[in-house]
């Protein structure tokens, strides 16, 4: 949405998942202040029973949380969207006044819908895979360089995304990503630093 007021960006995001990843709630206490936390499901009623779940812990911890949306809801849960590269389709500006999101991020999965991002109106956006992952085994993989790349030419901060760990987060930050995402890296608390 770029909005008027400066909102911190979250350089760790954690992505929930119906099969790897379903209740993050064992896992916010260990962010650090200003990471964030998208809820996914494919199931409308679960999604908004997690993020109401998580509401009050993700506040309690100063953690973002994050929604994604295929469709724009009645109201907001949470701080801010997430909306799905192949459902942009679906929003126009007037949900962003009517929701008035503190964060929208989107998905992007190659050059081309990264700058559409842009004209989108997110503030930032998920660029995936970058490697190998679990969510989609023997799926095409952008690569570090072609992501860097790819960042190089959007004017959006750009967060990495699939088969990120701590290593390989580093790794994309040095090449001017502005941070990561991801759903493994954050399973046990204790990975964190």
């Amino acid at each position: 949405m770029q909005t008027d007021h400066t909102i911190e960006l979250p350089r760790i995001i954690v992505m929930t998942d119906d099969d790897r990843l379903v209740d993050p709630a064992p896992i916010i206490p260990s962010l650090p202040e200003g990471s964030a936390v998208i809820i996914r499901s494919k199931s409308i009623a679960d999604r908004d029973y997690r993020a109401h779940a998580v509401s009050d812990l993700c506040r309690h911890h100063d953690v973002m949380l994050l929604v994604s949306y295929d469709t724009p809801p009645t109201r907001l849960i949470g701080d801010g969207v997430h909306i799905p590269e192949a459902r942009r389709s679906h929003w126009r500006r007037k949900d962003f006044w009517r929701l008035s999101p503190s964060l929208v991020t989107t998905s992007a999965h190659d050059l081309a819908s990264a700058q559409r991002a842009t004209k989108f109106g997110a503030d930032a956006v998920l660029l995936s895979p970058l490697r190998a992952t679990k969510s989609h085994p023997g799926g095409r993989t952008l690569g570090f360089w072609r992501g860097a790349t790819i960042c190089r030419h959007i004017e959006l901060p750009t967060i990495a995304l699939g088969g990120i760990d701590q290593k390989s987060m580093a790794r994309a930050i040095d090449l001017g990503f502005y941070g990561g995402a991801g759903i493994s890296i954050f399973k046990a608390p204790n990975t964190l630093g």
